[in-house]
């Protein structure tokens, strides 16, 4: 998360393990079904259902509007990278709409090269977007990953 004066201005979430799902029932019984299905069709077009044992996954990166272009959402992708290595992952990957130039430039700009493109006649119905590029970045054992405080975690004392 990336923080001005006590505010979110940015923020991403990483996945290092592939989670057990409860079933939709429990959120059903909450929202009610109608709801349920209709976000499990939204989230049925960016979900990935298969991390492997090596895979990091971004599932969400957001920096908001006015603090956009100032290397925030660089910054967290490096911390993502680090968070990664540090979890003994050897690539990262995320899923991005190929219409979404910017955070596209940004990715590749990171290292990040596609890997898959989906076509979907429910990601133009519902977001304009018909195709979704899965991109991934591999890292290197030996890269120097940096914490957020500029040390270097393999040089610090156990």
């Amino acid at each position: 998360m990336a923080e001005v004066d006590g505010a979110v201005i940015g923020t991403t979430r990483l996945a290092l393990l592939q989670e057990a799902s409860a079933g939709v029932a429990p959120i059903a019984q909450a929202i009610g079904w109608r709801r349920t299905l209709r976000g499990a069709l939204v989230l049925g077009l960016v979900a990935h259902t298969r991390l492997a044992p090596d895979e990091a996954y971004v599932e969400e990166l957001a920096v908001g509007p006015n603090h956009r272009r100032r290397g925030i959402g660089r910054a967290l992708l490096d911390e993502c990278d680090t968070i990664a290595h540090l979890a003994g992952k050897r690539r990262v990957t995320l899923w991005v709409t190929e219409g979404n130039a910017v955070a596209v430039a940004l990715y590749r700009s990171c290292g990040y090269r596609v890997v898959r493109r989906r076509r979907t006649l429910r990601g133009r119905l519902l977001f304009g977007a018909p195709v979704a590029l899965l991109m991934e970045k591999r890292l290197e054992s030996g890269a120097a990953i940096v914490q957020a405080d500029g040390s270097d975690p393999r040089t610090q004392p156990s």
